[in-house]
């Protein structure tokens, strides 16, 4: 991973700003980091959704903020999808939620993994988001929010367009 990436990466996961920016430039070259998020991810579930898009970064942001996770919350972008036992194509197609065991579930099922993990009235939610018919129409309002990401508040034109043609930095595969 370049510098370039290894900063945007952190801006990404840590919410970097002025010092720590500077601080990922200097521990850039032996990679502690990246390092550091590698070791939470082999023992936490990790929550994976799309850097480039707005829309989702503002949504991860809240849950981080609101629901007191307890997991890694990362772009793909900067994110070893093999390791994790998934691909870039599922992880540009939906939301994902992996757990330490390495299953992995996307989309609504991720959203609703994530609520029973986070404890309390959200675990409730959460449980009843995995069971027929609600799993069925979380699942349609999922597909519909994903399809129109580029159309919900806080998002951007960027949501729009396929991730290859994004303007955002990522590093290489």
């Amino acid at each position: 991973m370049d510098l370039e990436a290894t900063i945007v990466c952190h801006a990404f996961t840590e919410g970097g700003r002025g010092a720590d920016l500077e601080e990922a430039v200097r521990v850039s070259s032996d990679d502690r980091v990246h390092r550091r998020h590698d070791e939470v991810m082999q023992t936490q579930p990790v929550l994976v959704y799309d850097g480039d898009c707005a829309f989702c970064t503002t949504s991860a942001t809240f849950l981080k903020r609101h629901l007191r996770l307890r997991c890694a919350i990362t772009p793909w972008q900067c994110t070893d999808l093999a390791s994790l036992g998934t691909t870039r194509q599922r992880a540009e197609y939906e939301l994902l939620w992996i757990t330490p065991t390495g299953a992995v579930h996307g989309g609504a099922q991720a959203v609703a993994k994530l609520l029973l993990h986070a404890g309390k009235g959200w675990a409730c939610l959460g449980g009843m988001l995995t069971l027929p018919p609600l799993r069925w129409i979380a699942h349609g309002v999922y597909r519909l929010a994903a399809n129109n990401r580029d159309r919900m508040p806080g998002s951007t034109p960027t949501c729009a367009l396929p991730a290859e043609r994004r303007p955002v930095s990522r590093p290489p595969e």
